[in-house]
């Protein structure tokens, strides 16, 4: 995450930094890289096992790894421009106008797509256990596309102002990207707190709820199965793997979200009177900014941690790539192998005319080569 009012406020220092804003730049210069290699690594990951057959035509996996995309986005825009700006002193979005408008947009469409998608996926597990008998209806594979689409639709529409109202301005000496001064009243008072209810407020009053409900009818539906029948079937296993699993994940959602969403919330009371005072309302930023995109980077854990289902279709997707790599190696070797022996053994046939007095003599011999010693046999 990343806001405009914020930088204005803690961006300048003297000569030496505080503890507290050193304490920024090691997060950033240690822990970030690490959150986004296992963050890219972890999503694509979870893209490729949701999309395989195990989970073909399920309406949460769709969800699930669209999900894992737009986390992949909020890395790529949001964290890898504070590792670029600590490790090269460079901030990606003052090269053009363009990079500012355009990095703005993706900034915080990426964070709101991850919500919401998180919602979708939350409530669609919701229905399949309150009204079982309809969620496949409700919930098909083609409906849930749809509305996924029209939401992405509908947040692109909220962030579109992001293209028109940032621009680059002279601040000293100095070039930055954000809200022109025609637009700053219009940022501080309506877009930052619209920006956050779409962020966290609204998706965390669904998804907290929501998890009650679930919470309750797994621990239900789980007693009576065990009072009944005395186990477990290998459906109804499934189906709790996965409900564990969401919840988790969604439980992880609110426990690193709602720091940023209390920040912003207290933002006004922070003090602001001396360097060392700007230096740890930046240094709880920080923190409150790494916890967000820990959400983004962890997701693959956590799923293997807490879903079965997702462990065995990940082992299978694993088993049958080492499979693959196994054959395609064997089919090198063996065409390695005859090519060696082709060049390892060549056979030649020429006719040799001999005259002996007033006679010819046709005769034809036969030469083979075998490892770079020829041999010439007579027939």
């Amino acid at each position: 995450m990343d806001n405009f009012t914020l930088s204005n406020s803690t961006e300048v220092f003297v000569d030496k930094d505080p503890w507290e804003r050193q304490f920024h730049d090691i997060l950033f210069e240690y822990i970030g890289p690490f959150l986004l290699a296992i963050g890219t690594a972890g999503n694509v990951i979870c893209i490729c096992v949701l999309r395989s057959q195990t989970f073909k035509g399920k309406s949460h996996a769709l969800l699930l790894a669209a999900l894992a995309i737009a986390d992949i986005g909020v890395l790529y825009t949001g964290l890898l421009r504070h590792l670029i700006k600590v490790h090269a002193g460079v901030d990606i979005r003052v090269y053009s106008r363009g990079s500012c408008k355009v990095h703005y947009f993706f900034t915080y469409l990426f964070p709101h797509l991850s919500s919401w998608t998180l919602v979708l996926v939350t409530l669609e597990r919701l229905m399949s256990l309150w009204i079982p008998l309809r969620v496949k209806e409700i919930c098909s594979l083609r409906r849930m596309t749809a509305v996924w689409l029209g939401m992405t639709t509908v947040l692109v529409a909220v962030n579109v102002h992001w293209l028109v109202m940032t621009d680059l301005r002279l601040d000293g000496q100095r070039v930055k990207c954000g809200y022109s001064q025609d637009h700053l009243f219009v940022f501080e008072h309506v877009m930052t707190w619209l920006d956050f209810a779409l962020l966290s407020f609204i998706p965390l009053s669904i998804i907290i709820p929501s998890n009650c409900l679930i919470m309750t009818k797994v621990y239900s539906a789980s007693k009576s199965r065990q009072r009944d029948l005395g186990l477990t079937s290998h459906v109804n296993k499934s189906l709790t793997s996965v409900n564990v699993m969401l919840l988790v994940v969604t439980s992880f959602f609110v426990f690193t979200t709602s720091p940023i969403v209390i920040y912003f919330v207290a933002f006004d009371e922070w003090p602001f009177g001396t360097t060392k005072e700007k230096a740890q309302t930046y240094m709880a930023y920080s923190i409150c900014n790494m916890l967000y995109y820990l959400n983004s980077a962890v997701n693959f854990f956590l799923y293997c941690i807490s879903g079965s289902h997702f462990r065995q279709a990940f082992m299978s997707c694993s088993r049958s790539a080492i499979s693959r790599k196994s054959q395609r190696q064997k089919s090198y070797s063996d065409q390695l192998q005859g090519s060696r022996n082709k060049r390892g053994s060549t056979r030649s046939t020429h006719t040799v005319t001999t005259r002996l007095g007033n006679n010819t003599v046709f005769g034809r011999t036969t030469s083979i080569e075998l490892n770079g010693i020829k041999h010439e046999i007579s027939l």
